[in-house]
């Protein structure tokens, strides 16, 4: 028996815990990215660069200057999507048609607000998803 009070076998068992690992690592960095995008990021500044900020008596000097908010902006600024191609197989009448459907209900939707919450959230945690419903 497991911790999971379940009949899992140790292999499995073993597996699963595994992947749990790596799933909290991932999110931890995701974290972290975050923090650092948002401004909360430790700089570690010389002996030398604390002198020429603050004087050699002066106390530690709060040095933060945050681009990171700026930079993910103007990138994501400049992403677009310009279309959406679906293909069956065999059919390019269908093909057209349905990737032209698909591509009016992602106007309606205002699929350009999502897309940019998509592209900010990739460009800052290294990726993002957005979920559509058809209808």
């Amino acid at each position: 028996m497991n911790g999971l009070g379940t009949g899992l076998n140790l292999a499995t068992q073993s597996y699963l815990d595994l992947l749990i690992q790596e799933r909290s690592d991932d999110w931890a960095y995701v974290g972290t990215l975050r923090d650092y995008a948002e401004g909360a990021q430790s700089t570690h500044l010389t002996d030398r660069m604390k002198i020429m900020l603050v004087g050699e008596d002066g106390p530690d000097p709060e040095f933060v200057l945050n681009v990171c908010s700026t930079i993910l902006d103007v990138e994501t600024d400049r992403l677009e999507v310009s279309g959406i191609k679906i293909r069956v197989e065999d059919n390019d009448a269908a093909s057209d048609d349905l990737s032209e459907l698909v591509w009016n209900w992602l106007k309606a939707a205002r699929f350009d607000q999502l897309q940019q919450n998509v592209h900010y959230g990739a460009c800052r945690d290294g990726n993002s998803f957005g979920i559509v419903w058809y209808d």
